[in-house]
């Protein structure tokens, strides 16, 4: 299951508040090892004429971009501002946080 899908389901579960996570329900939650994500890209984006490896971290994203799309800068630059401050807010958000 991806990370994000497994984020997804994972807030879905805590804020329904309908018992145990998944994994805790199925007594897996003591048996799994979770491994950092590839810094240089654990997704790829393709389409005609494009390849956008999508990375861990903010930095390493906005460097993907910019490389993928060096007219573009400030643009960029501006959307991966926004995109970080969105992030950092759902994690600082008590209905997301890890359990």
């Amino acid at each position: 299951m991806g990370v994000r899908l497994w984020r997804s389901l994972r807030r879905r579960l805590r804020a329904r508040r309908s018992g145990p996570t998944l994994l805790r329900g199925l007594g897996l939650d003591d048996r799994i090892e979770w491994l950092p994500l590839d810094a240089k890209g654990f997704d790829t984006i393709v389409g005609p004429d494009l390849e956008l490896r999508t990375p861990f971290g903010w930095d390493n994203y906005l460097a993907n971009l910019l490389a993928t799309f060096p007219g573009e800068e400030r643009g960029l630059r501006r959307f991966v501002s926004v995109m970080r401050k969105i992030g950092e807010a759902v994690d600082r958000s008590p209905d997301f946080r890890s359990s």
